[in-house]
């Protein structure tokens, strides 16, 4: 049932026995005797139901203000949560002249590769082993790098060919030949072949190649 204080007019939830006893309010702060609802209040009558649903109201608030609090306690407390020895296997630090900075997943560490943020020079610390590697090292950290493919020397039809006691040295351009001949590493009896041609010619027989000095 609703009493009120008798100094503020405060309801009160209670019960008959209290009428008759001194209780202090929770409003005035004053101890005084409760008394009973006067007539047109409308707390005889509607005032009960729409008090208790309004302190259920407050109540029910009440108990979803804590478990929202006990969820940030809970995300907050995992935040800080130091990582398992599985997860550190997977975690690295990046050196830099200031110390190390991180840890960073390796899914992190590949993106920072992509963008750029990182280079084969840059040294890693795994977070588990603490040691030390080069990024470059790591496979695959920069991407599979295409081999080189060697483009075969183009020949022209006026390259030459000569022949050596090792087989086949060349091509070698015309303006080359005529070069080797000045410098006496071309003679008379040098085999040479053009590079469309598989038939061999002595030096000598190739014209202006050879100068016979009188």
């Amino acid at each position: 049932m609703i009493i009120m204080c008798s100094n503020c007019d405060q309801p009160m939830e209670g019960n008959a026995d209290m009428l008759d006893m001194e209780v202090r309010c929770p409003n005035c702060m004053e101890w005084t005797y409760p008394v009973l609802p006067r007539a047109g209040t409308g707390l005889d009558t509607e005032a009960p139901e729409e008090l208790g649903q309004n302190r259920l109201d407050e109540l029910i608030g009440a108990n979803d203000d804590v478990e929202q609090w006990h969820k940030r306690r809970r995300r907050r407390r995992q935040a800080r949560r130091p990582a398992r020895p599985a997860d550190l296997q997977n975690m690295w630090y990046i050196m830099t002249s200031s110390g190390p900075r991180g840890p960073y997943a390796s899914e992190q560490i590949v993106q920072f590769a992509k963008d750029g943020k990182i280079n084969a020079a840059n040294e890693l610390m795994n977070a588990q082993s603490k040691s030390v590697i080069c990024a470059g090292k790591i496979p695959n950290l920069f991407g599979k790098q295409p081999k080189k493919t060697v483009k075969p020397k183009q020949t022209s039809h006026q390259d030459w060919y000569v022949k050596t006691a090792k087989g086949e040295a060349g091509p070698f351009t015309s303006a080359k030949i005529i070069e080797f001949a000045k410098a006496g590493k071309i003679k008379a009896d040098t085999m040479l072949r053009k590079a469309e041609s598989q038939q061999f010619v002595l030096a000598s027989k190739i014209n202006g190649l050879i100068t016979t000095k009188t």
